[in-house]
């Protein structure tokens, strides 16, 4: 359960909060259920009420910290870092993030404290150091680059890109939402590509068409003991496209 919430009260909502990632430094706010409130740590049985309030969650913060840009990311099977917890991360440029920590670390509860030191803190283990462990995070760049790379995936002719693509229809039936998918050739990693969502209902049908193909490609199950047998499910909530 949160212990603080970042949103002002014109941005909150009475189910999620969202707080700094205090024990991994990276560039995620992390949104977590609100004091009292009960979600299933299992995000394929929350309610759909709850699914909605969670995706305006992430997008009232992106406009409560006025930033144009974040990915909101699930993680799903193995991948739960917390398991009977329900959390959900919104990843944003690294300087963004660490402007917003700067003028708003006073809401930590008894911060900068060792109580919040663990081994994820790669960089430097002194709890005054939370700032350089955020920019040495191994993966600190990858919101904008991966974006990106998608962006540039979608203009190549079909010969020369470093992706398979297919569409829905060579697929099993997928939600409207989504009109073709992306299998990356270097990584692992598959883009789901369809008109941009406005509407809060569009960007969770777009969330249950992807954890329906996640379940179906056997990626959401927490019972196999290895740890890669998972997977993220994200959706970009800034202009432009979701992966």
């Amino acid at each position: 359960m949160a212990k603080y919430n970042l949103l002002r009260e014109d941005f909150a909502n009475d189910t999620f909060a969202v707080a700094f990632d205090v024990y991994t430094p990276r560039p995620h706010f992390i949104i977590l259920p609100e004091k009292g409130v009960s979600v299933d740590p299992e995000f394929s049985n929350i309610a759909n009420e709850q699914t909605q309030q969670l995706i305006e969650t992430g997008k009232s913060a992106l406009k409560c910290f006025k930033l144009d840009h974040g990915i909101m990311s699930i993680h799903r099977g193995s991948w739960r870092t917390t398991r009977d917890k329900f959390h959900v991360h919104i990843c944003v440029d690294v300087e963004s993030y660490l402007r917003i920590y700067d003028s708003r670390k006073k809401d930590i509860p008894n911060w900068p404290s060792r109580e919040y030191v663990t081994k994820q803190w790669k960089w430097k283990r002194d709890h005054r150091s939370y700032p350089e462990n955020v920019r040495g995070y191994p993966y600190r760049s990858y919101l904008d680059g991966e974006v990106a790379s998608i962006r540039t995936i979608r203009k190549q002719p079909s010969s020369k890109s470093n992706t398979k693509e297919k569409s829905v229809d060579e697929e099993a039936p997928l939600e409207g939402c989504v009109t073709k998918i992306i299998y990356h050739s270097k990584h692992p990693k598959i883009g789901f590509v369809g008109p941009k969502p406005e509407s809060i209902q569009e960007f969770q049908n777009l969330l249950l068409a992807m954890e329906k193909f996640a379940k179906e490609s056997d990626l959401v199950s927490t019972e196999s003991k290895d740890e890669n047998h998972g997977c993220h499910i994200c959706v970009y909530l800034g202009s432009g496209m979701c992966m």
